[in-house]
């Protein structure tokens, strides 16, 4: 049951931090957006 619950964590965290990783990976690197 632990593993499960490591799990839903690891994907929260994931899909929580994404979108923010790749927002700043674009404003630190302009050019790898185009």
């Amino acid at each position: 049951m632990s593993d499960f619950y490591l799990f839903i964590y690891s994907f929260y965290i994931f899909i929580w931090q994404g979108p923010c990783k790749i927002f700043s990976l674009y404003q630190l690197y302009p050019k790898l957006a185009v």
